[in-house]
């Protein structure tokens, strides 16, 4: 016979607690002076009422016991016609009946699973167990049953449920054997916790507990039925506490450990965490999942294999003043996960130009199985980076990654599979493969002096497809056809290219790009190669070297303008041979290979003349960049030292007139003036410049202010190759006139080079 008693549910009985404390608080009790949130809600949880109860249950907060009387008073104002005893549920039957039914209703809740039902369309385990206690057996009696949150489920399923009692052993049945039913008050194997429910149901197998340090025990899906009670753990209080649990990290390690990680719980006292796990749903128990770990720490290790798509783990916790303590107190949920099972035995390796990978078969309800292949470049990124593996093909065994590019590699395995209506991905299996291949050579290494030093050069190249590049820094090149073709590593020294000559020093990318600021190169050596050695495993490949002349720099040089032509000056740059000069447009660097020179001198040339004479047209009016290299011929063939640039600016050329007027006279005549015409012609265009005409009476002007000035224009445009009048003016009778154009103030442009007429132009007389 079941009765029809209800009463408060934990979140309700919670927030009369919660309420009182705020009272409490409001009334100027200190906060710390008051039960911590825990412990309300391990007092709302064991659904007890008076004074007496709350104190009994030895939570390690001393506040709860300060404060027993007035919490007990609170729940029994709020809840007066359940504040004595009361249990929340119908009263409890028989052991062994309730044990059978609760097995024949575990086979049906497995059964329905199986069937493709989901976990959210199924009555609750905890009221499955309610219905278990009960004596009800037709489909109306379990319809009827009091239940708080799920009532619709269960009639929903309760003429099935019904069905599977009846097929609960005869014997079991205290109806039907004449054994009485017992009762909590008289059977000491029936819970008094709050929920009343029995504690003898049959749990699933698990393995052995673990120590209370955060050992794991040895559990598997073989391991022995055994209960936690049996291992000093209170039977577990089905009301348990209602709260929201935290949430529990999971990483997989190389060997396919699983590793939890969870927040410790903010209570104070000795904590004993029972982890469990199940792979069909959460065990929503202590007692119904396997064990993990028995730990007062918040992290555990698990390696049982996963027998389904997903595990459910739980974290239960024991709070008490001691571990003895601990272990008589109700637990409450703290933390859960639900996590797709990662692939299991998993091996990835290259077979030449393949990368085949194989695991043990997923479980049937996974939806894929993702692989991705990352450069390890890229390794630190998210998973999801990289090429896919094979993404039509499901994986749900393994891959074949055909004809990979060689490189090192990352690739990463993810099972995606539903849990609660979302896609989720398992922990990552990761492996790292190299693919070897052939070798590619570095074709491109360039050597440039470091600005500022002649004791230092720097190094840039692209990296090849895949291996690791060596610099190696030698007196002369490596042996001849030794870079046709592979070498294995152990034959570089018989080329020439040993160990100390490595170059280890850091190297800088950029995108493909490789780079070596800054290496020394001593000053024992007039010249220096350096070779590029591509190694991939226990190959290598010799690349084109470059050769770093260590010919003395050259000093002081300088450019000098003399219109028609021009005189380049430098110091001798010593060991060279001789001294090649290149012009390319401004702000252009000289190609490789440079081209023809447009000027070569020899060290006994430059002894005799002291420069290079650049004629006219050699040089690009316009501006351009002169390079100057030493040079040198070394074993047949032509080697440079560091270059130096000069940008010449280019030049403008005018010249001008200064012409004597004519008129017509009588009879005509031809009578000559003393006016003279002044005109100007430009070899470019010109805009904004000055002309001034200085007349001295001594000598020839030397500049602007030498002299009085006859005609100033502050601004004339000439058009390139056009003669243009710039006026009339008459001399004086005697010294010497000039004209003068300059360009304005802080004009950046090209250098002016005004040529005199003759000097009969220039001379003043009476005439």
């Amino acid at each position: 016979m079941t009765t029809d008693q209800r009463g408060p549910s934990v979140t309700e009985r919670a927030n009369v607690l919660f309420r009182w404390r705020s009272l409490r608080s409001g009334a100027g009790v200190s906060r710390s002076e008051l039960p911590t949130d825990d412990s309300l809600w391990i007092i709302a949880g064991a659904s007890t009422a008076s004074a007496d109860q709350i104190v009994g249950l030895r939570c390690p907060d001393p506040a709860v016991a300060r404060w027993a009387e007035e919490m007990s008073t609170a729940l029994a104002e709020a809840f007066p016609s359940t504040s004595e005893g009361f249990t929340g549920t119908e009263p409890t039957i028989e052991n062994a009946w309730a044990a059978e039914r609760r097995a024949a209703l575990y086979a049906w809740r497995e059964a329905m699973l199986a069937q493709g039902h989901q976990d959210s369309d199924l009555p609750p385990v905890e009221d499955l167990e309610r219905i278990a206690s009960s004596t009800a057996r037709s489909e109306r009696e379990i319809g009827n049953l009091p239940f708080r949150q799920s009532r619709a489920l269960v009639r929903r399923h309760a003429a099935s449920i019904a069905q599977a009692l009846e097929r609960a052993p005869a014997t079991a049945d205290p109806d039907r054997s004449g054994a009485p039913a017992r009762s909590s008050a008289t059977d000491p194997t029936v819970s008094r916790g709050g929920s009343g429910f029995s504690t003898g149901v049959p749990t699933p197998a698990r393995g052995t507990v673990g120590d209370t340090n955060g050992t794991n025990g040895a559990h598997g899906e073989s391991a022995p039925a055994e209960s936690f009670g049996e291992s000093g753990f209170a039977p577990f209080n089905q009301a348990g506490i209602s709260r929201a649990p935290a949430p529990i990290g999971v990483s997989q390690d190389a060997a396919g450990t699983l590793r939890y990680t969870w927040e410790a719980p903010k209570v104070g006292g000795v904590v004993l965490t029972r982890l469990v796990y199940r792979d069909d749903t959460f065990p929503r128990s202590p007692e119904r999942g396997r064990i993990i770990a028995v730990t007062s720490g918040s992290h555990a290790l698990d390696s049982a294999p996963v027998t389904g798509a997903c595990r459910y783990v739980e974290a239960w916790v024991h709070v008490g003043a001691t571990e003895e303590e601990a272990k008589s107190t109700q637990p409450f949920l703290h933390a859960r996960t639900a996590l797709v099972a990662p692939v299991q035995d998993c091996v990835i390796k290259a077979d030449g130009q393949d990368v085949i990978g194989a695991w043990t078969p997923v479980h049937s309800s996974v939806l894929r199985v993702e692989v991705h292949r990352v450069p390890i470049a890229q390794a630190h990124e998210e998973w999801a980076v990289g090429e896919p593996v094979c993404p039509d093909e499901g994986n749900v065994d393994g891959f074949t990654d055909v004809s990979c590019p060689p490189g090192e590699y990352e690739y990463r395995v993810g099972v995606w599979a539903m849990v609660d209506g979302n896609e989720k991905c398992s922990p990552l299996a990761t492996v790292a493969v190299t693919v070897s291949g052939s070798l590619a050579p570095v074709e491109d290494l360039l050597a440039q002096p470091v600005p500022g030093r002649d004791d230092a050069v720097s190094l840039s190249w692209t990296a090849p497809a895949w291996g690791e590049v060596r610099i190696y820094r030698t007196p002369r090149p490596a042996r001849a056809g030794s870079d046709d073709t592979d070498l294995d590593i152990t034959a570089l020294p018989g080329a020439g290219l040993k160990e100390e000559d490595w170059c280890r020093a850091p190297i800088r990318a950029n995108g493909t790009g490789r780079r070596i600021p800054s290496l020394g190169i001593g000053d024992d050596a007039a010249w220096l190669v350096f070779t590029p050695v591509t190694i991939g495993g226990s190959k290598a490949r010799i690349g084109r070297h470059v050769t770093f002349t260590r010919t003395g720099s050259l000093q002081d040089v300088e450019i000098v303008e003399r219109v028609d032509f021009q005189l380049l000056t430098f110091g001798w740059p010593a060991e060279a041979e001789r001294v090649e000069v290149y012009v390319t447009k401004p702000g252009t660097p000289l190609p490789q290979p440079p081209g023809a020179p447009v000027a070569v001198m020899t060290q006994e040339q430059h002894r005799r003349l002291g420069g290079i004479l650049l004629e006219r047209g050699k040089l690009n009016r316009n501006g351009c960049a002169v390079h100057v290299l030493p040079a040198y011929t070394f074993e047949y063939k032509q080697r440079f030292g560091q270059p130096v640039t000069v940008n010449y600016p280019g030049l403008v050329v005018l010249g001008y007139q200064l012409a004597i007027e004519t008129q017509q006279g009588l009879l005509g005549k031809v009578r000559r003036t003393r006016t003279r015409r002044l005109e100007v012609r430009s070899t470019d265009d010109l805009v904004d410049v000055r002309a001034v005409l200085v007349h001295n009476d001594r000598q020839l002007p030397l500049s602007e202010q030498d002299g009085t000035v006859l005609l100033q224009l502050p601004s004339v445009s000439l058009t390139a190759g056009q003669p243009a009048v710039l006026g009339q003016v008459e001399p004086p009778e005697f010294g010497w006139i000039r004209l003068f154009v300059l360009p304005r103030p802080g004009d950046a442009a090209r250098p002016l080079a005004l040529l005199d007429p003759v000097p009969a132009q220039l001379r003043c007389t009476r005439e």
